[in-house]
């Protein structure tokens, strides 16, 4: 299974399930980044697997209208309704679902082995600490771009657990939000990583530490201006688009 898409026969691959096309890359560099962090709830997880039974909800699937069978506390199915997906434990195996529409409570689920994390827009697989939610009316799924502030930054390997890798500084538009609106406006995929840890790569003074010249800088606050990234050209993309191919049929 191809998760790209080669137009020319080579290079610009990218999510073949849909039939993607990709669009000429100019470089673009934005007054500033405006940034914030989204993730993928797990439901037995705290604080999503503490509440009354009473309070309990059920959600169905999208494809066929029957419930999941399975009961779940408000407060995860209101997180995962805003961060558009989410991990259930069902028939005894964990499965991310994907929210189907405006109704919290249908529910689309992932099949195994396509997209670990979840889908973005158009089916695009999301990739912690790769994809990014952005305003489609200025960026277009596939778009790639370079924040130099995570270059150097290391990061836990999507797909291996207990390993990590040097961050490049590129990420890629797979997703929208509804609160993300502007040109430079910015949300960050970091999958089931805990921003508040003191674990999380990419903490402030991590940030200054691999950038020292960038000052105080935070991903988690869209007000963030002293940060710029750069819309790459066409074969920079390609390249960085086959590698994460390669990196995204890691976890298939």
């Amino acid at each position: 299974m191809r998760i790209f898409e080669n137009s020319k026969g080579r290079g610009r691959r990218w999510a073949a399930l849909m039939g993607l096309v990709l669009f000429s890359g100019q470089v673009a560099l934005a007054d500033c980044l405006k940034p914030t962090l989204y993730f993928k709830p797990i439901a037995d997880r705290t604080p999503y697997a503490n509440c009354a039974r009473k309070q309990m909800l059920t959600i169905h699937d999208d494809d066929n209208g029957r419930s999941f069978g399975i009961k779940l506390c408000p407060r995860f199915i209101q997180d995962a309704k805003i961060q558009g997906q989410a991990t259930i434990t069902y028939n005894g195996v964990r499965r991310v679902i994907n929210v189907s529409g405006r109704n919290s409570q249908v529910w689309k689920l992932v099949p195994h082995k396509r997209c670990s994390y979840g889908y973005g827009v158009r089916n695009l697989c999301l990739i912690p600490f790769i994809s990014v939610a952005a305003d489609l009316r200025h960026h277009k799924p596939g778009d790639v771009l370079f924040v130099k502030a995570l270059k150097g930054t290391q990061v836990p390997h999507p797909f291996k657990p207990k390993e990590w890798w040097t961050h490049d500084g590129y990420v890629v538009v797979t997703d929208r939000g509804g609160a993300i609106k502007g040109s430079n406006r910015f949300d960050f995929f970091i999958g089931t990583s805990d921003w508040q840890s003191s674990k999380f790569p990419w903490r402030p003074e991590v940030l200054r530490k691999v950038n020292p010249g960038m000052g105080q800088f935070s991903l988690s606050d869209k007000r963030e201006c002293r940060v710029t990234f750069q819309k790459v050209k066409s074969k920079e993309r390609e390249q960085v688009l086959d590698k994460y191919e390669a990196l995204l049929h890691q976890g298939l």
